[in-house]
């Protein structure tokens, strides 16, 4: 293909995507843009990365604030009990739903949350409080942990909880093929007493705690996962000590759950049974809610965002960027033979990409431009990462250099079959096929798409990720000793594999000094500018949309101490509480 059939049919398919946006664009443009949220006289702050502790950004519920909700106050000031929810989620969970093995994104997580709780939660300070602990503490250099389980809880089958469950969940990540990077330095985690759990590690591990919040924190009934070995029960079928008890899974359809009535926090959960419906389809989820036949769904598309915020005086609207995702372009380092793994190809490709015309396209100018995986108001985030900005004469020059090299460059790209972002990728198609590089793009079903990744079957991906209250959440995603070679399932997607980062990398996970972790994750996001080796987006806002009905969602949550919970985006972006939720009418 030459250059000048490339250029050409380029700039006709941004020239139609443009086009196609206008209407989305001009109905954002009273909204102006946004640092974290904003939104008419809605706002949220971004604390500073020089902070010892980072504030965090309260989730923000739009229609609480904004002028144009102009709906009557709730009829009832105290939780009611009773009512279904029916939660539109995007995707479904592959290898679900043992803790070890669920493959669990946003949707994931939400599903879990159901039926599981989790050992340890973030407050709204940032600090790690004990959920099925009491407690937790260090020995003097942090390598082993002394974990004390709460008494007086039961799994949904009737096992207690107690520490020989706590010990079993832990060891059964060590030797899980998804997990087991995660828990690489895990020696052994053993019940010294019925209620006390010994952790012992092979290096220093100061922030375990932050680990406790996530993947690894859920725990499930050991008879339940014994039996699943046995063959005798279902993976599917989970069993844990959350509000929720499992009823019903049809994979790729629904998952559903019923009040669990022996739950041990006191007066919760509110709601008799959850539904989750999965549809990858952003719109169709969002017509789920418009048209009643759901409750509450999710979103990071910035038009439907717009929409929501238009008609608030039908649906409350929680939007939050707190501890959030990052929007980018994934690139496979492992293959050798790829054309990304050339430092030349990624900077041209980042130098290609015009972020004020994608910005405007495809967030409506809601979401801020990113410059790496360190959003504003978190440890490591910087003005400057050094990352490329907009060189178009820049971007053709290097693709020419290589060509003259090597010949035409060809890249593969997939992207989930959302049709929000198969135009996106349209757009930034365009964009470098006018710099000289040939691309094909890919459409992947939803259900699909993180499977392609964990094997690392992709040579360019359209992602999100890197959430987290604490830096040391990212180890797993980029410590080059988590990089288990194609095909085998490795949560380092892009089998990054670079000195550097890994240094860094085991300085956070060591240290607890504040401003030592501060610096050794500014050096990472500097080194991710210098060498490209992902291309950064933006950094979305998280949507919650619900029925005016439906309260709890991002209201204060208290954790079993009497502190106050962070309210949305644990290791997830977007993700929240749910046994607090009720609904005005049961």
């Amino acid at each position: 293909m030459s250059v000048v059939s490339r250029r050409s049919r380029a700039v006709g398919s941004r020239l139609a995507v443009v086009v196609a946006l206008v209407g989305i664009v001009s109905a954002c443009a009273g909204h102006g843009s946004v640092d974290g949220l904003e939104a008419g006289t809605s706002e949220t702050s971004s604390a500073s990365s020089d902070a010892a502790t980072p504030t965090v950004p309260a989730a923000t519920d739009v229609n609480a604030t904004a002028e144009a909700a102009a709906a009557p106050p709730p009829t009832v000031d105290e939780p009611r009990d009773g009512g279904r929810l029916v939660y539109g989620i995007e995707a479904d969970t592959l290898n679900a739903w043992r803790p070890q093995t669920a493959a669990a994104a946003i949707s994931g997580h939400m599903v879990m949350r159901s039926v599981y709780d989790v050992l340890a939660y973030p407050d709204t300070d940032g600090e790690v409080r004990g959920v099925l602990l009491t407690g937790f503490e260090p020995n003097e250099d942090a390598s082993v942990w002394t974990l004390h389980v709460r008494e007086g809880i039961r799994f949904h089958d009737g096992t207690p909880l107690d520490a020989a469950a706590v010990a079993d969940n832990l060891m059964r990540h060590r030797g899980s093929v998804l997990t087991g990077t995660i828990m690489k330095d895990l020696v052994d985690a053993r019940a010294t007493d019925a209620m006390t759990v010994v952790v012992e590690w092979a290096r220093p591990m100061a922030h375990f705690p932050a680990m406790m919040t996530t993947l690894i924190g859920y725990i499930a009934s050991p008879t339940w996962l014994a039996a699943v070995d046995e063959g005798t029960a279902s993976a599917t079928e989970p069993v844990g000590t959350g509000p929720f008890v499992f009823a019903e899974y049809e994979p790729g359809v629904r998952f559903r759950a019923t009040r669990n009535d022996d739950y041990w926090q006191p007066g919760l959960p509110h709601l008799d049974e959850v539904e989750f419906v999965i549809r990858s389809s952003t719109s169709e989820r969002t017509d789920l809610l418009r048209s009643g036949d759901a409750t509450i769904v999710h979103t990071d598309r910035a038009d439907e965002i717009t929409r929501f915020r238009e008609q608030l005086d039908r649906y409350g609207l929680i939007e939050t960027a707190q501890y959030g995702e990052t929007s980018y372009l994934m690139l496979n380092q492992s293959d050798p033979e790829s054309e990304v793994t050339d430092l030349r190809v990624r900077q041209a490709m980042a130098a290609a990409i015009d972020h004020d015309l994608y910005h405007a396209a495809r967030s409506a100018s809601l979401f801020e431009t990113a410059n790496g995986p360190y959003p504003p108001g978190t440890i490591g985030h910087l003005d400057d990462t050094g990352f490329p900005t907009f060189d178009p004469d820049r971007a053709a020059a290097l693709i020419a250099e290589v060509e003259a090299e090597q010949g035409p460059v060809e890249i593969e790209w997939k992207v989930s079959d959302d049709e929000f972002n198969l135009i996106s990728a349209e757009l930034i198609t365009g964009m470098w096929e006018d710099a000289g590089i040939d691309v094909e793009i890919v459409s992947v079903p939803q259900d699909q798409f993180i499977f392609q990744a964990l094997t690392g079957s992709f040579e360019v991906m359209l992602w999100r990720n890197h959430g987290g209250f604490d830096p040391d959440l990212q180890y797993h995603w980029w410590h080059s000793s988590t990089a288990v070679p194609a095909p085998g399932l490795s949560v380092n997607f892009a089998r990054l594999q670079d000195p550097v980062i890994d240094e860094n990398l085991d300085l956070i996970r060591s240290s607890t000094d504040t401003d030592e972790r501060r610096r050794a994750a500014e050096a990472i996001n500097r080194r991710f500018g210098e060498q490209v080796y992902d291309i950064w987006l933006t950094w979305p806002v998280w949507a919650v949309a619900h029925d005016r009905g439906l309260h709890g969602v991002v209201e204060e949550v208290t954790l079993p101490d009497g502190s106050l919970a962070l309210p949305t985006g644990v290791g997830i972006g977007g993700t929240h509480l749910l046994a607090q939720l009720w609904m005005e009418e049961g």
